[in-house]
């Protein structure tokens, strides 16, 4: 897959990281509301009422679910705080 490979040993990038350069010799922490699998060209953003005060994490299951009686309509929140009264 286009860039996602670290140059000096042609190895993916681990879960949590990323990079959209070719032959790059160093991967980007995914941040904070988004994660990454092994080997990923970019990080994925935690769906509406979901967050994740994680860096560089590795699945969607870093994204933890507002709590019963709260909501987040944004993507990607990083923030507890985010989720609010419904």
């Amino acid at each position: 897959a286009f860039g996602n490979k670290v140059s000096s040993s042609c190895e993916d990038c681990p879960a949590g990281k990323f990079s959209t350069y070719p032959e790059t010799s160093s991967c980007t922490i995914c941040e904070l509301g988004k994660y990454s699998g092994k080997g990923s060209g970019l990080c994925s953003s935690c769906v509406a009422g979901r967050y994740s005060s994680r860096p560089s994490a590795t699945s969607s299951d870093a994204c933890e679910a507002c709590q019963a009686g709260k909501a987040s309509k944004k993507i990607g929140a990083s923030l507890i705080s985010s989720c609010a009264s419904c």
